[in-house]
């Protein structure tokens, strides 16, 4: 297949690729790169950089940078936000997202990390909740991420999930 190598990791075998502008999905995250045969035994194929990226630098234990944290949490800003309500069914299971008070259903909130990666989710709540600023999840690989959000030390302290009242109301 004809590809371009944006960047290979010897240590790990893994590899970042983009395929060719007719292909469907143009980027790969290749694992068993072979340099000089140009090929690799399987991949991850996607249409979007950033998700190429992301995949490439989990795969590989590098942090997952500045723009990745940026892109999660405007990505779940602009999805959950129009989802914010202040009534709920009586001791519905909601999510809080902010010191502002803002609540979703967790239908919703689930609904909408489903499919994700799970760390993408772990990475969402571990910023700016209390232990970790969005930089320091920044400098974090997914490895790390992980670790952070299963420590039984980690307490959020704006996002959570809880439970609506008798009446409807967090």
């Amino acid at each position: 297949m004809r590809h371009t190598l944006l960047e290979h990791d010897e240590r790990t075998g893994w590899a970042l690729v983009y395929t060719c502008p007719e292909a469907v999905q143009r980027y790969c995250v290749c694992y068993r790169y072979d340099k000089q045969a140009g090929d690799w035994a399987q991949g991850h194929y996607t249409d979007d950089l950033l998700d190429a990226v992301e995949m490439y630098r989990a795969e590989t234990g590098r942090p997952i940078g500045a723009t990745a944290i940026r892109s999660i949490l405007a990505d779940a800003e602009r999805a959950l936000r129009p989802l914010v309500r202040r009534a709920f069914e009586p001791n519905e299971g909601v999510y809080r997202l902010d010191d502002m008070g803002s609540y979703v259903s967790e239908a919703d909130f689930e609904s909408y990390w489903d499919g994700k990666p799970e760390w993408r989710r772990k990475a969402w709540m571990l910023a700016d909740n209390g232990a970790y600023t969005e930089a320091d999840v920044a400098e974090m690989s997914v490895g790390q991420i992980e670790k952070a959000y299963d420590d039984p030390c980690f307490e959020p302290e704006y996002a959570f999930y809880t439970i609506a009242d008798e009446d409807g109301y967090c």
